[in-house]
């Protein structure tokens, strides 16, 4: 398991380098805490928590782009 995740790793600082890669590698970030968020609770009220969190994800991406576009970055 530990191999995996060292090799996960590894392909991640690769794929970083184009713009493609981490446009991927931001969205399986993204799949991942909205079923990590999803897991914390039961069955019940799961489907709630995924739009949250991805609302709260979207909202904070956009966030960043508009600082982004304040600051001149």
């Amino acid at each position: 398991m530990m191999r995996l995740v060292l090799l996960l790793m590894m392909q991640l600082r690769r794929m970083m380098a184009t713009k493609l890669g981490l446009l991927l590698v931001l969205l399986v970030m993204r799949v991942m805490v909205v079923v990590v968020l999803g897991r914390y609770r039961g069955p019940v009220g799961r489907t709630d928590d995924l739009i949250v969190a991805w609302r709260l994800l979207a909202q904070d991406e956009v966030g960043v782009r508009i600082e982004r576009c304040r600051t001149g970055d």
